[in-house]
C-alpha cells in the first residue's frame, strides 16, 4: 500500500556507463545535477536548464522488443528517479580505455570541435542516432543534431564528422552494433531484463531544506488518485513529460511540494485504433506518436506536424496531452488537435468526461480540467480530406512559433463541404477561425474566395507585439498562412 508521510530522498538503482550504480536522489533532482554535482561526472555540460542548447544530451536505455533501445534526452529535463531501473550512458562512457569511440575520433578528424563546450551533447546525439540501427542520411542526421547549439565551431564539420560516422555504420552491416556500441552494452542489456529492485524512500540531513519534498509513482489510476487526494491538489504538481514542469524549476524555482509520476500508469498509455480514427494515451511521448505507423497511416499531418516541436530530445520525453494542458497560446500539438476536431478524455476520481478540445480553453493558461482532473487520452477523428500544418518560426524546429496553424478542409463536387482553421499565438489560447470556415462553406477555393477568407480570418483575432512578432506581422502571418492553406487545399483536391 502507498505511504503518504513526506519523504526528503529516493534510494533508485541503474546501471551508469559499464557499472551498476545504486545512488540516493532528491524527488526534485535532476540527472544533470546528479552527474555533475553527486558524482562528479563533468563532461555533460551544463548551460540553458530548459533543453534548448543540447549540451547535457545523455542516452537512457531501456529494454524494448527484447534489446536495450537508447533515446537522446536532456538531462537538464530528466528528473533523476527515473533513472531507477534504467541504463544511462555519458560521454565518459563511450571510449574504452585509450581508444576512443568511433564517434569520438570522426570529430577530431574533421576538426569539428574548438573550445568543446557542445561536443559532448552533440556526440550523444549522433550516438543515439546511430544506435537505433535505423537510416542516418542527411536529413536524419539534421533532425538529431536539431536540438544542439554549436557556439564556436559551425555545422559543417560536425556534419561532415556525421556523414562519416553514418557510411562507417552502413559498411559495418551486421556488425554495427559493435561499431556503435560500447563493449559492456551486452553485460548491461542482460542485467536490465532481470533487474526488478524497486525504489525505497529514504531520509537525508542533506536534502532537508530542499522545496519539493516528495516523488510520488503510481502503477494505476487509483493508485494515482490516492496519491493526489493525500497530497492535496494544490500542493501536488502531475509529472508527465516534464519538458515545461522541470523548465518552470529550473528557471523559475517553482518548486511543488509534491511530485507525481504519471510515467508507470499503465491505463495511460498506448497508441491504438478506435475506429476509423485514433486514440493516443496521456503519456505517450511525442517521439512515440511521430513514429508510430499507425498515426502516420491514419494521420501523416498530425506526425508531421510533431516534428516540428521541440528537438529530439525533447520529443523523447515530451507528451501531446503535456502540450495540450500546458495551456500555452501557441502550443503546436493543441493547434493540430484543434483543427483535427479531436476531444479530450478526462479522468478524476470520479469518472471520465470527454470534452472537446475547442471547448477546453477558458482564458490563458486557464482550462476546463476540474479539480483532480487530468487528460488520461486523445480521441482524433479520421482525417476529412486535405490537412495542413504551418509554423512560422526562426528556427525549423526548437523553437516557440510567432503564429503556428492547422487547416482541415474537405471538397465535395469542387466547392467547401467542411473547414477547419485553427491558429496559435494570435490570441489568449489556440482558437478556430471560425468567421473563415462559415465563409468558405459552400464556396469554390477560386483566388477571390482564397483572398478574402485570408482578410476575414486576419480581421478575427487581435494579437499583441512582443519579443516573436509585431501585431502587424502576426495579422499578415495568418493571411499568408490561410491562403497557403487553403491553396494548397485547391491544388490536392481537397483530399
Amino acid at each position: 500500500m502507498p505511504t503518504h508521510a513526506p519523504v526528503q530522498s529516493l534510494r533508485i538503482s541503474f546501471f551508469l556507463n559499464e557499472r551498476a550504480l545504486t545512488a540516493t536522489v532528491a524527488p526534485d533532482m535532476t540527472a544533470l545535477e546528479l552527474l555533475r554535482d553527486e558524482l562528479g561526472l563533468t563532461g555533460t555540460k551544463e548551460s540553458c536548464a530548459e533543453g534548448d542548447c543540447g549540451s547535457c544530451t545523455v542516452a537512457l536505455g531501456q529494454i524494448e522488443n527484447g534489446r536495450a533501445a537508447y533515446r537522446a534526452l536532456n538531462a537538464c529535463l530528466l528528473p533523476a528517479p527515473r533513472l531507477h531501473g534504467r541504463h544511462l550512458v555519458t560521454i565518459e562512457g563511450l571510449a574504452e580505455g585509450e581508444r576512443l569511440h568511433l564517434l569520438q575520433r570522426l570529430m577530431l578528424d574533421h576538426h569539428a570541435t574548438q573550445c568543446g563546450w557542445c561536443t559532448p551533447g552533440v556526440i550523444m546525439s549522433l550516438f543515439c542516432l546511430l544506435a537505433s540501427g535505423g537510416r542516418a542520411d542527411d536529413e536524419a542526421l539534421a533532425a538529431a543534431l536539431e536540438g544542439n547549439l554549436c557556439r564556436c565551431t559551425g555545422y559543417e564539420t560536425i556534419r561532415l564528422a556525421g556523414r562519416a560516422a553514418a557510411k562507417a555504420v552502413a559498411r559495418a552491416r551486421g556488425q554495427w552494433r559493435r561499431l556503435v556500441l560500447p563493449g559492456y552494452v551486452g553485460d548491461v542489456e542482460r542485467r536490465l531484463k532481470a533487474f526488478t529492485a524497486a525504489p525505497t524512500a529514504c531520509s537525508e540531513a542533506r536534502f532537508a531544506a530542499r522545496r519539493t519534498l516528495a516523488y510520488d509513482q503510481p502503477h494505476s489510476l487509483d493508485e494515482l488518485f490516492t496519491f493526489w487526494e493525500a497530497a492535496g491538489p494544490e500542493q501536488a504538481r502531475l509529472l508527465n513529460g516534464g519538458t515545461d514542469l522541470l523548465v518552470a524549476m529550473n528557471i523559475r524555482g517553482e518548486h511543488p511540494e509534491r511530485l507525481i509520476d504519471l510515467s508507470a500508469v499503465g491505463e495511460l498509455d498506448g497508441i491504438e485504433a478506435a475506429g476509423a480514427g485514433l486514440r493516443i494515451g496521456g503519456t505517450a511521448t511525442l517521439a512515440r506518436i511521430q513514429a508510430s505507423p499507425l498515426v502516420k497511416a491514419r494521420q501523416p499531418e498530425l506526425a508531421a506536424a510533431i516534428t516540428r516541436i521541440g528537438s529530439a530530445q525533447v520529443r523523447n520525453a515530451a507528451t501531446l496531452a503535456g502540450n495540450v494542458a500546458n495551456a500555452s497560446p501557441v502550443a503546436d500539438g493543441a493547434v493540430a488537435l484543434l483543427g483535427l476536431n479531436a476531444r479530450l478524455h478526462l479522468a478524476s476520481r470520479r469518472g471520465e468526461r470527454t470534452l472537446a478540445v475547442e471547448e477546453f480553453y477558458l482564458d490563458y493558461k486557464k482550462t476546463a480540467l476540474g479539480c483532480g482532473e487530468l487528460i488520461a487520452a486523445i480521441g482524433i477523428p479520421a482525417a476529412a480530406g486535405h490537412c495542413s500544418f504551418i509554423k512560422a518560426g526562426k528556427r525549423v524546429a526548437v523553437d516557440i512559433a510567432g503564429v503556428n496553424s492547422f487547416c482541415q478542409l474537405r471538397l465535395h463536387k469542387g466547392r467547401v463541404a467542411s473547414c477547419r482553421v485553427a491558429f496559435g499565438g494570435v490570441a489568449k489560447y489556440p482558437r478556430l477561425a471560425g468567421r473563415c470556415s462559415e465563409f468558405l462553406n459552400g464556396r469554390q477555393l477560386d483566388g477571390a474566395t482564397i483572398a478574402d477568407a485570408a482578410a476575414i480570418a486576419a480581421a478575427e483575432f487581435a494579437p499583441i507585439s512582443d519579443i516573436r512578432g509585431s501585431a502587424a506581422y502576426r495579422s499578415l502571418l495568418v493571411r499568408r498562412q490561410v491562403e497557403s492553406h487553403l491553396e494548397a487545399a485547391a491544388a490536392g483536391g481537397g483530399r
